[in-house]
């Protein structure tokens, strides 16, 4: 029997976990903050062997922190002791690093920490694809010492050697955490001063072009879920007050062979040879394809399900199936295709809601009611509603993705 210890704290509701023990020996435990839990089914709850709830920890630099390594160093030492094949597996950015290292330190089969490394470390990762002849965009990585005295010439530099606007982020977050395009040396002072509490910084020429998100399973270095799907937008423009979402790509779409084969040699560069990733790149009016960044967990958002809904099987039980060398099983062709939205917070107090003029079968759930006072959004996650549809026809439900664009679901007066 395998022993699973599994960190995600965000998408335990997307997992089959009666699906997994019934068709594999395995016993699974989970770790997650108190709030997490409180959010979680009773099936859910009940499906897990063990979930190890831990008290909230106030953060100032993420909604969502990472687990305590000194609570996992001695879960994993308890768990050892009592289980011989005992796995750790993270599905998310902020936590993969820690168990990679806790890989290392216990002896523990999985991706090793030199490997999670290269999709951790965004200036690593940069490079060593830049050495490698990846098409990737001007970059500087930047410690927050080097600006020291010496801010206006060093956005003078960035200046001259990216253009404006450039994009800052901190160099190990993830989402749009820290994240922010630059137009001008105010609102770069602006930037240093309210993320004080990161040191470390990525700076890099804004691509103007199409992005799209690359999600696959492999197992033992043979992809067994190779898929592309289009953003509506990036997610910096849901902080502007746009709808962001995702569509995956239809089977003859050419840009989604091109995309697929670049990005299976940027992850041969990485080194993931079990387990999953989500990469985004940028498709410039040229047909360029640029890299943007890679990370070594599952798809995020409501992508899991979309995913398990259009191919008719889990794709998160697929994605931890690789992660501990089990057969995953095979992916189905699409009877029905879906997408997903998430609707921003405008600033101001609601007045009232538009219907989407969709053609497809939707469904949304709110997060606001008319009257409240919103502000507006500084991550992806504080969103105010979320879509979900669905067609077989896929022509009809593009241009209903598309409809999305430019539409805008909430109505606000401004406050006084």
């Amino acid at each position: 029997m395998k022993n699973v210890i599994l960190l995600n704290s965000r998408s335990l509701h997307f997992y089959d976990f009666e699906e997994l023990k019934k068709n594999y020996d395995l016993r699974i435990s989970a770790v997650v903050f108190d709030t997490a839990y409180n959010d979680l089914s009773n099936e859910v709850k009940e499906s897990l062997d063990k979930i190890h709830i831990l008290p909230d920890i106030a953060s100032d630099q993420q909604k969502f922190p990472a687990f305590p390594e000194d609570f996992l160093c001695s879960l994993i030492e308890k768990e050892q002791a009592q289980f011989k094949d005992t796995w750790i597996v993270a599905a998310d950015e902020l936590n993969n690093l820690t168990a990679s290292f806790l890989r290392n330190k216990y002896n523990l089969p999985g991706t090793t920490y030199p490997i999670i490394l290269n999709y951790r470390d965004k200036t690593l990762q940069k490079n060593l694809l830049n050495q490698s002849g990846i098409c990737i965009p001007r970059f500087m990585a930047l410690e927050r010492k080097d600006f020291v005295g010496k801010i206006k010439f060093s956005y003078k530099q960035i200046v001259h050697t990216l253009n404006l606007p450039f994009i800052i982020k901190p160099n190990d977050m993830f989402g749009t955490i820290g994240v922010e395009k630059i137009k001008s040396y105010k609102q770069f002072c602006n930037y240093l001063n309210k993320f004080f509490h990161f040191s470390n910084f990525i700076v890099e020429e804004f691509i103007y072009g199409q992005l799209y998100h690359y999600d696959f399973i492999i197992k033992k270095n043979e992809y067994i879920f190779t898929e592309v799907s289009e953003y509506l937008h990036n997610g910096l423009s849901f902080l502007e007050g746009y709808n962001h979402g995702s569509l995956l790509l239809a089977p003859d779409d050419p840009i989604r062979s091109s995309i697929i084969e670049f990005c299976k040699k940027v992850n041969a560069l990485l080194g993931i040879k079990s387990g999953c990733g989500h990469f985004e790149v940028f498709v410039t009016k040229e047909g360029e394809i640029v890299f943007l960044e890679a990370a070594a967990r599952p798809a995020g958002s409501m992508v899991p399900l979309v995913f398990t809904r259009t191919f008719q099987k889990n794709y998160l039980n697929a994605a931890f199936l690789a992660e501990i060398n089990e057969n995953p099983g095979i992916f189905y062709e699409p009877i029905e295709y879906y997408f997903w939205s998430f609707f921003p917070r405008k600033l101001g107090i609601i007045s009232s809601f538009n219907p989407p003029p969709l053609k497809s079968p939707y469904s949304v759930e709110w997060f606001i009611a008319i009257g409240d006072i919103l502000y507006k959004p500084s991550s992806i996650a504080e969103k105010a509603g979320i879509l979900l549809a669905k067609n077989k026809n896929y022509k009809v439900l593009k241009a209903d993705f598309y409809l999305l664009r430019n539409f805008m679901a909430v109505e606000v007066d401004k406050l006084s």
